[in-house]
């Protein structure tokens, strides 16, 4: 089960999670033919064939790593493999709302627009009084 394999070591399944499916990670030639790249081979782990990056590429410190792993632990793996155990029922659910587009409504625009302009009076107050 994928949450034995990530929760055995989390640090590992964490930097090798981020590392190898970044850019940054080195490419086989046939790794991303069909879309084969994030695909498990029978009998072995998704980890087997990524394994723990000896550094971490410059986007990604320690200190992220860090964080990453104390909330997996806390929470496990489970949550996220079951949206991908699950996506094919998600489309199912989602099929009605296939070209729906997401609207922001006016009057989020004027609130906006308005603290904007309170804030720039504010600003120009100060700056008049100094």
């Amino acid at each position: 089960m994928a949450e034995a394999e990530f929760e055995r070591d989390v640090r590992s399944a964490i930097r090798g999670a981020l590392y190898w499916g970044s850019g940054d990670a080195p490419r086989h030639p046939d790794s991303d033919t069909a879309g084969r790249r994030f695909m498990v081979p029978r009998g072995v782990g998704w980890l087997a064939n990524r394994p723990n990056p000896a550094s971490l590429p410059p986007w990604l410190s320690e200190t992220d790593v860090d964080f990453y792993v104390t909330e997996f632990t806390r929470t496990g793996f489970g949550g996220g493999l079951n949206w991908y155990r699950n996506i094919d029922r998600s489309w199912e659910l989602l099929a009605p709302l296939a070209g729906a587009r997401v609207r922001r409504r006016r009057v989020d625009l004027e609130e906006k627009s308005l603290a904007e302009r309170r804030q720039r009076k504010r600003t120009s107050a100060i700056r008049r009084r100094q």
